[in-house]
């Protein structure tokens, strides 16, 4: 199922998805002046059927054989799973659309390790109580597991925090997560603009005040008060733009032409 968040090539996408027999949905129902991927995520889930759902943003490539091992670590564990995402600088120029192969896309791509989580495989699972980690972009979960957690909330607009905010109520539902080291997902990097750069970091900044407000236990959490603290230098342009942000996108922020 590809879910469509009124892109400007949606008839090509359509047509793609009926050529290889894949439900096509669009997201008509927003504000033109901004994304809406917690609802198109939810969309998702809400029309999917099938037992174990994963999640996979537009930007991201996954290796043959990757589907087979989402499915079974939920064979074996009640568990969000969450893959590992490399970067490709450069984007779909550098991707040979013959061979997606997880040697050829490591060779094009690089590991941001992460220090907060324990890596498993399908043969050695260490779970995690990490919500804030969870990355939707690449994730999976069982349909009746995700529906007692209550799916995505859709009303975090733009971009930034509806992963953290069903990670934390996957948490106190009582999940784990794991984090597999043999599930790899490969993010084709986009340049930014600086202006585009600081009106994502608005926009999370705004829906991190939400989930603050929502749970304000979690404001005395330390990575939330980070994250809230540099969103809040970057807007104000307290702290200069660096050249590159891996978490708006990973492209490298360029100067509009």
């Amino acid at each position: 199922m590809v879910v469509d968040d009124k892109s400007p090539h949606g008839q090509e996408i359509k047509k793609l998805c009926s050529r290889f027999n894949v439900q096509y949905i669009r997201n008509d129902a927003r504000d033109v002046s901004e994304s809406q991927r917690a609802l198109c995520l939810d969309l998702g889930f809400r029309h999917s059927t099938a037992d174990i759902i994963v999640f996979l943003d537009a930007d991201i490539i996954i290796p043959t054989g990757s589907i087979e091992k989402h499915i079974a670590y939920h064979d074996r564990h009640k568990v969000a799973v969450v893959g590992q995402v490399w970067s490709i600088e450069g984007g779909e120029s550098r991707v040979d659309l013959e061979d997606f192969s997880e040697g050829n896309l490591m060779q094009l791509g690089k590991w941001r390790p992460h220090a907060d989580v324990p890596w498993s495989n399908v043969d050695s699972v260490h779970t995690s109580d990490n919500w804030w980690a969870l990355l939707g972009g690449y994730s999976s979960f069982r349909r009746e597991e995700l529906a007692e957690v209550g799916g995505w909330d859709i009303s975090y607009k733009g971009w930034g925090v509806e992963d953290n905010d069903l990670g934390y109520r996957a948490h106190k539902c009582g999940y784990s997560f794991i984090f597999a080291q043999d599930l790899k997902g490969f993010h084709l990097d986009h340049q930014l603009t600086r202006q585009e750069y600081l009106a994502k970091c608005s926009f999370a900044l705004r829906n991190l005040r939400l989930f603050v407000s929502r749970y304000p236990e979690t404001a005395q959490d330390r990575r939330v008060e980070g994250r809230l603290r540099e969103l809040e230098h970057i807007v104000a342009g307290v702290v200069p733009v660096e050249g590159r942000q891996p978490t708006a996108g990973g492209g490298t922020i360029t100067e509009a032409t």
